[in-house]
């Protein structure tokens, strides 16, 4: 399964993966927030990660965190593929 990692405005860290139609996203904390998407994740744009984790805070009643600048994605066998 593919799995993303980025960064928000805050510096804070999110692993990102699918499950099935949604986005879920790992807090380093351990929080995780869940959105909804159309397309699979190594389909999307850094800025469409980030947009969807986004609306997942807004979704939760937290504040939009915005963009921030680490992309890293992996493969499903682990291996990085690209920043």
């Amino acid at each position: 399964m593919p799995e993303r990692i980025v960064t928000d405005s805050r510096g804070q860290r999110w692993d990102v993966r699918e499950d099935g139609r949604s986005l879920v996203f790992r807090h380093q904390s351990g929080n995780e927030l869940r959105a909804r998407t159309d397309r699979p994740l190594d389909q999307l744009s850094t800025d469409e990660v980030l947009a969807a984790l986004d609306d997942a805070r807004r979704a939760q009643g937290l504040p939009a965190v915005g963009h921030g600048e680490l992309d890293v994605a992996f493969d499903p066998e682990g291996y990085e593929t690209g920043r």
